[in-house]
C-alpha cells in the first residue's frame, strides 16, 4: 500500500530536496580573518626582531663592549702564548725579563727577543723599574731614581765626598773634591758645582745606569796652566 502527500507538506519536500547545499561563509571568512591576522603578527614580530638585529650591528659601543680587552702582559709563556693568539698582538712574557732582555709572544707562536747592549731596567725587591737616572735628593744627597752602583752625589758642603758608589755588598767607592763644594744645580741626570774648580770652571757629575762620571767645564779660557 503507497501513500501520496498532495498539497502544501509534498511541495514543501520537493523545495528542499532540490535546493543547493548551504556553505558555512561565516567559518570560512572566519578562518581567512584568522590567517591574514596571524601571517601579519608573524611578518611584523620577523621586521623587528631584524631591525633589532641591525641595530645591534650598527652601533659599534654595543661591539666595544663585548670584545676582550687586551693584555701587555703575562707571567709565564703560555698564558702569554694564549693571549697573543686570541687578541691578535704579541704579549709580553714577564718571568722571562732580565737586565737587557725582552721577550715577546706573537699571535702566530714564535716568539719575539729584543736585546740591549747594556741594562735598561733594574729589578727592586718584586718589580722591575725602568733605568731612570734623573737625579732626586734623598737624606742630603742627589741619587739617581732608578740605576745600578748605589750611587750617592754630594748635595754640597765638605762634610760628604762628591761620590760615593756602593756597587754591593761590602764594596764602597768615595771621590772627594779638594775644596767646599756648592750646592749643585741639577739638570736631568747632571748636578753642576759652579765654580767649584776655579773662576769659570765648573764640576759636573753625570749619573749613568752602571756608575757615574766627573768632568771640568771650562766656561771661559784660562789664562794659564790647569791644574784639578
Amino acid at each position: 500500500m503507497r501513500f501520496f502527500s498532495s498539497g502544501p507538506e509534498r511541495d514543501r519536500r520537493r523545495f528542499l530536496s532540490d535546493s543547493p547545499p548551504l556553505r558555512r561563509r561565516g567559518s570560512a571568512r572566519a578562518r581567512a580573518v584568522l590567517a591574514v591576522g596571524t601571517s601579519a603578527t608573524l611578518f611584523l614580530g620577523t621586521a623587528h626582531a631584524a631591525e633589532a638585529g641591525v641595530s645591534a650591528l650598527a652601533d659599534p659601543a654595543a661591539r666595544v663592549e663585548t670584545a676582550p680587552k687586551p693584555v701587555a702582559e703575562r707571567p709565564d709563556r703560555v698564558s702569554a702564548a694564549l693571549s697573543a693568539r686570541l687578541q691578535g698582538s704579541r704579549v709580553l712574557v714577564m718571568d722571562e725579563l732580565t737586565e737587557s732582555t725582552t721577550t715577546y709572544v706573537n699571535p702566530d707562536g714564535t716568539v719575539t727577543l729584543e736585546a740591549s747592549s747594556g741594562p735598561s731596567r733594574i729589578r727592586q725587591g718584586d718589580t722591575w723599574f725602568n733605568i731612570d737616572t734623573t737625579l732626586v735628593e734623598a737624606e742630603g744627597v742627589l741619587k739617581p731614581r732608578a740605576a745600578f752602583g748605589g750611587l750617592e752625589i754630594s748635595g754640597g758642603g765638605d762634610d760628604k765626598p762628591l761620590v760615593k758608589l756602593v756597587p754591593g755588598e761590602g764594596k764602597e767607592y768615595a771621590l772627594s773634591a779638594p775644596v767646599k763644594l756648592p750646592a749643585p744645580v741639577v739638570q736631568g741626570n747632571k748636578a753642576v758645582y759652579t765654580d767649584a774648580a776655579g773662576p769659570g770652571a765648573d764640576i759636573v757629575v753625570t749619573a749613568l745606569p752602571t756608575g757615574v762620571r766627573h768632568d771640568v767645564l771650562l766656561r771661559q779660557r784660562p789664562e794659564g796652566p790647569l791644574e784639578f
